[in-house]
């Protein structure tokens, strides 16, 4: 029998059934929504101990620590890299559950794909993810429903870079300095910036924005499938429910949960509340100083937006949400430096430490890519990259390039016509036939064909719904077609103008054009009613044909 928390098999994958509902008009048929096995129970996973430090990782090694430990892991779950992937560092690697473990991998490594299959975390470099049928989608025959989704807050054109260091010790065999009348030595107290903690910012960012393009329902908010839709409020306690933090889906009920912070304090996490204390009617959630993430209204669906463009009456911090974000602190420690100089007038001073310094193979430096800079905006990385690997500059400067983000993230949706199963990571080319609509586009010349190669990220599937095309969405768009500002614009004009010119269909005894917008070439279909008189006048027989 199907209940809750049910393990069931499908497509050769493992999942979890989380929510039952039964057809309401009275039939046998159930709704049933499920995750699958991973992604419902790895926060099950929680590795009690601690590797104090900042130390040096591969993601196997981490991976490892989490999963080859039967204490922290009796569940069986277990792992699969594929890909390449360089060493980085974290710090204080452990304390924290298997959901966290994977949240830290993908802060660690952007670019990183976690795909889980059955019980195994599979992890995927971007380019052994993806899959290459040579098949093509071609907009007006395999769909007519096609929308352009860009995404700004991807973007880093700046980052600081710290290579790698080394020590000597310039103290010498006696215990104390004794001045001499060349020279002596003075001590200068001083202190040095300690970062601790850690910054969870990339993960919630995530978090917030694998709900884009969710549609806007009004009351929705069921935990157990928001895939569904939900509205402004619960998509925000929806967010923090996957935090861990319950708070209630209703606006003016949320207000409690938040206290108020000026626009100028701001962080990733903190909320806008649109409407005055005690009748907000709206909220929005904060992505960075300058970008909010929301559930605008029906008809719509979860989008981004930048917060001039939609600015909130007042702003709300939930401190419990912050501390989950980001425990990342900055300490000043006492240092003493001890420097020789010439003409001291005697004394003896004894070190209260060593004299070991830490020198780096080369100054730190800030890399910034100024194109993008001036195409995009100043984007700094939320945290220094820092990697002891490298002695060279030029070397760490190459390899802090590959880190860069310079463009938006460009991803489009597509409502396939046939309910063919995904294939996650598939790649396509992307086709919009050749349109000679110069009116509509405002064109001169004849719109050529445009062509890209897309890579399916994510997808909405009905497998018992033959009826219900399958929703794609791909990923890799050129963010450079956007570098003109009516490029977005152009390419949905021509989509739209391949829909444009499938014909109107209309049925019925009355003129269409009467009292509606009728385009050229539509097909008017009027019944014929053949009436035929009975004896008496009052039976008719209708026989109803048609005519175009």
């Amino acid at each position: 029998m199907i209940a809750n928390e049910s393990t069931i098999e499908f497509n050769n994958d493992l999942y979890i059934i989380k929510n039952i509902e039964q057809d309401r008009t009275g039939t046998s048929l159930y709704t049933v929504t499920a995750m699958q096995y991973v992604n419902s129970e790895i926060s099950r996973v929680f590795q009690k101990n601690v590797r104090s430090g900042t130390l040096t990782y591969s993601i196997d090694e981490v991976l490892d620590f989490f999963l080859n430990d039967e204490t922290a892991n009796p569940f069986g779950f277990s792992y699969h890299v594929f890909g390449d992937f360089s060493k980085q560092q974290i710090e204080n690697l452990g304390g924290c559950s298997g959901k966290d473990m994977i949240s830290k991998i993908i802060s660690t490594w952007p670019g990183t794909i976690v795909k889980p299959s059955g019980k195994r975390v599979d992890v995927y470099s971007s380019d052994r993810f993806l899959r290459n049928y040579q098949r093509r989608v071609v907009y007006n025959h395999d769909s007519t429903n096609m929308k352009l989704i860009e995404d700004s807050t991807v973007i880093v054109n700046q980052i600081t870079c710290v290579g790698g260091s080394y020590s000597t010790d310039d103290s010498t065999a006696s215990s104390s300095t004794e001045a001499t009348s060349s020279g002596g030595v003075v001590v200068e107290d001083g202190s040095v910036p300690i970062e601790s903690g850690q910054d969870n910012t990339a993960a919630f960012q995530a978090d917030a924005k694998k709900y884009l393009g969710v549609p806007y329902v009004w009351g929705g908010h069921n935990k157990a499938n928001p895939f569904a839709g939900m509205d402004c409020s619960g998509y925000v306690s929806q967010v923090y429910h996957d935090f861990g933090i319950e708070i209630p889906a209703y606006t003016v009920a949320m207000e409690n949960n938040f206290r108020e912070i000026p626009r100028s304090e701001i962080k990733p996490g903190d909320v806008g509340f649109y409407g005055p204390h005690g009748s907000t009617h709206h909220i929005s959630l904060i992505l960075d100083k300058n970008t909010l993430i929301y559930e605008p209204e029906p008809g719509q669906s979860c989008k981004t937006a930048t917060i001039d463009s939609f600015p909130p009456d007042w702003y709300g911090r939930n401190d419990e949400m912050q501390a989950k974000i980001s425990t990342k602190k900055v300490e000043m420690a006492p240092t003493e430096t001890i420097k020789l100089v010439a003409n001291y007038n005697g004394g003896t001073y004894t070190p209260d430490t060593d004299s070991t310094q830490t020198h780096y193979y080369f100054q730190p430096f800030t890399l910034t890519d100024e194109h993008s800079k001036d195409e995009w905006g100043l984007h700094p990385a939320s945290s220094i990259l820092q990697d002891d690997r490298f002695k060279d500059a030029n070397a760490m400067r190459e390899y802090a390039r590959t880190q860069l983000v310079l463009e938006p993230s460009v991803s489009i949706e597509i409502v396939l016509n046939t309910n063919e199963m995904p294939i996650p990571g598939e790649q396509v080319y992307l086709t919009i036939p050749e349109v000679d609509d110069r009116t509509l586009l405002g064109e001169t010349d004849t719109q050529h064909a445009y062509n890209t190669k897309v890579t399916l990220v994510g997808y909405t599937w009905y497998p018992y719904n033959p009826s219900q095309g399958t929703d794609n969405i791909y990923q890799n768009l050129p963010a450079t077609l956007l570098h003109s500002q009516t490029s977005l614009t152009k390419l949905e004009q021509l989509a739209n103008a391949m829909l444009d010119r499938i014909p109107q269909v209309f049925y019925g005894q009355h003129d269409p054009s009467a009292n509606q917008a009728v385009k050229n070439g539509a097909i008017w279909v009027k019944p014929i009613i053949d009436q035929t008189t009975s004896s008496n006048d009052t039976d008719k027989d209708l026989t109803i044909g048609g005519e175009t």
